[in-house]
């Protein structure tokens, strides 16, 4: 009989143990954290699937908040236009009941004031309905920015390169061009947002004239460069050649952009200017009866049409929000379905566990006795 001084029994129930210990650390690790997934050394590709997820859903949740933020500003605006329709419809009443020729000059007077009285109560809701800092039923100044002209009297060739800053809004480029006298136009604009402007003319006599070259700007987010070469071959005594005499900016009205879609693109919502003044209801104190009467139905048009305008805001806000919260409970869903532990598998695999480690060191204690009996032997 060979006996040998390794005891590979001892090592196999060693094995077994440490596999039972280390699949029982994980079961419960799992049954602690609820996870089957808590590290890249669970599940390298199922982390990082995971991590993905989680930014897609804090992604959702921001861009949520947004969408509730704007919802409650056109909530509001949809409220106060309600409220300036309303007092609209009252001075209708008050400018219809003017027309009435049998009113005497008194009662008319007192008609009159009462329309006046009602119109600077449009100013005070438009001045009311801002939520968060934002108002839509006030827009910026419209005013058309004045750019300088670069060249005051006529030349031959005029190239220039003019920086100008729209900010983040959008707009109308006018660029006016004058010509004396000339045999030949050549005008290329380079607008300085990817699109171009050219135009070559060849004239049988000296042509003498005005131009106005107009161009939409679409919403900016930087500073843009607007570069223009401009020659005229010229005949006869001067002036003659290309005069630049003026280009202004025209902003378009202030916009709301709201992050409401999850690939970037945004729901922009234009203010509407809803004061006395840009109703046209300024002078109405001042006005005749018709006068009146047809000012009032104007504004009351102009009402419906900003209500219907907030109102299908409201309704694609309200579509985005639908798509968010379904987009965020589907992401969620496969977030939990990749990490989230089967408790009820989870506990049976922990007793399961348990059971081979108490095997486990049942079975190395066998394995120790063996050299003991070899050593009784010898007693």
């Amino acid at each position: 009989m060979v006996f040998s001084l390794t005891n590979s029994g001892a090592m196999s129930a060693l094995q077994a143990m440490s596999a039972a210990g280390a699949a029982l650390s994980a079961s419960q690790d799992r049954l602690s954290t609820g996870r089957k997934i808590s590290s890249a050394r669970d599940d390298g590709a199922g982390f990082v699937i995971a991590s993905h997820i989680q930014t897609t859903i804090a992604e959702q949740n921001v861009r949520q908040q947004s969408q509730l933020r704007a919802r409650s500003l056109l909530d509001v605006t949809q409220s106060a236009v309600t409220a300036i329709s309303d007092i609209l419809s009252q001075m209708k009443e008050k400018a219809l009941a003017v027309t009435d020729t049998s009113l005497g000059t008194s009662e008319r007077q007192s008609l009159t004031n009462e329309i006046t009285n009602l119109s600077g109560q449009i100013d005070q809701v438009v001045q009311n309905c801002g939520f968060n800092g934002k108002n839509l039923l006030k827009a910026e100044d419209l005013t058309p920015q004045n750019w300088s002209a670069p060249f005051g009297g006529f030349i031959a060739h005029a190239t220039s390169s003019t920086t100008y800053d729209v900010g983040a809004g959008s707009g109308r480029m006018d660029f006016a061009i004058d010509f004396s006298k000339a045999t030949s136009t050549s005008v290329n604009i380079d607008w300085g947002d990817g699109t171009t402007y050219t135009a070559n003319d060849t004239y049988g006599t000296p042509y003498t004239g005005s131009t106005v070259i107009s161009h939409i700007y679409d919403d900016a987010t930087a500073s843009r460069t607007m570069t223009y070469d401009i020659t005229a071959g010229t005949s006869g005594l001067a002036p003659k050649g290309v005069h630049v005499p003026w280009l202004t900016f025209t902003p378009d009205p202030e916009k709301t952009r709201v992050a409401a879609y999850s690939d970037g693109s945004t729901l922009n919502i234009t203010h509407k200017q809803m004061t006395v003044e840009a109703l046209s209801l300024s002078n109405i104190a001042t006005m005749t009866p018709a006068e009146t009467l047809a000012a009032i139905d104007n504004a009351l048009t102009v009402s419906g049409n900003y209500g219907t305008y907030f109102a299908s805001k409201q309704m694609a806000l309200d579509r985005a929000l639908k798509l968010n919260d379904q987009m965020t409970n589907a992401f969620q869903k496969a977030y939990g379905d990749l990490v989230d532990a089967d408790m009820g598998k989870e506990s049976a695999k922990w007793q399961a566990n348990q059971a081979r480690a108490q095997l486990a060191a049942q079975s190395l204690n066998i394995a120790n006795q063996a050299p003991k009996l070899l050593l009784s032997l010898f007693n």
